[in-house]
């Protein structure tokens, strides 16, 4: 229950079909690779693995030419979890 894909998309984009950029094993405190994308409006999706089923996702977030953010995924004691994105 703790295997989470890592989709980012653009704002309503659909996850159907959609293949996650990342996978993580949300058992262990982990760190990802730096990804770099366009500047534009992303969202940040958790899902179970290999489901569309949404444990977290983030608002719309404006990343721009050179700008660095941060999404920290937390596991809260009852089992959900909080996003947080932090800008750098």
């Amino acid at each position: 229950a703790d295997l989470l894909d890592v989709h980012i998309t653009a704002p309503g984009a659909s996850l159907a079909g959609h293949h996650a950029q990342l996978s993580l094993d949300a058992r262990y405190s982990s760190y990802s690779t730096l990804l770099y994308f366009d500047p534009g409006n992303w969202v940040v999706r958790f899902t179970r693995a290999g489901t569309t089923d949404v444990v977290a996702a983030s608002e719309s977030t404006v990343i721009g030419s050179g700008q660095v953010r941060a999404f920290m995924l937390e596991k809260l004691a009852g089992g959900s979890y909080r996003l947080t994105v932090v800008a750098e």
